[in-house]
C-alpha cells in the first residue's frame, strides 16, 4: 500500500510539472500593436529588452508580406544585417515561432534597407526561468 502512496504522489508531482510548463508560455506580438513594420520608428530593441522570453513561448510576427519578411539569421548576419544567408524565411505576414532551446534568436526583415533602418530583433532566451 505505501508502495502505491509514492507512485500515486510522483505522478502527481509529474502531472503538475507538465501542467506548469504549458500554462507558463507566453504568446509576445512584436511591436505589440505597432507590429513588425519601419513606419514610425519602433524601437525593437528596448521591445525585446522589456519582456522576459522563456521556451515554449511563440513569438508572433505580423506584417504586410509585400513589404516586409522575417528572417532567422546568425549573430554575424544580425549585426550586419547580412540577408545573403538566413537560417529560415517566413513572409506569411502572420507568422509565428515557438520558442524551442534557450539561447538568442536573431531576426532581420530581408527587404533592401530595413534591416539597416532598425527592423531587427534579438531574442534571448535564458536556460533557466526567471
Amino acid at each position: 500500500m505505501e508502495y502505491l502512496a509514492r507512485r500515486a504522489i510522483f505522478f502527481i508531482t509529474i502531472i503538475a510539472g507538465f501542467s506548469k510548463v504549458c500554462v507558463s508560455s507566453s504568446v509576445h506580438k512584436v511591436g505589440d500593436a505597432v507590429g513588425w513594420t519601419t513606419i514610425g520608428n519602433f524601437d525593437y530593441r528596448n521591445w525585446a529588452a522589456a519582456r522576459v522570453f522563456h521556451v515554449h513561448d511563440t513569438i508572433v510576427f505580423q506584417y504586410d508580406p509585400q513589404n516586409h519578411n522575417v528572417m532567422q539569421v546568425s549573430l554575424p548576419d544580425y549585426r550586419s544585417c547580412n540577408t545573403n544567408s538566413p537560417m529560415v524565411i517566413h513572409s506569411t505576414g502572420n507568422d509565428s515561432i515557438v520558442i524551442q532551446s534557450p539561447g538568442h534568436y536573431y531576426f532581420v526583415c530581408g527587404f533592401p534597407g530595413h534591416c539597416l533602418g532598425g527592423l531587427k530583433l534579438d531574442i534571448r532566451v535564458p536556460k533557466f526561468p526567471n
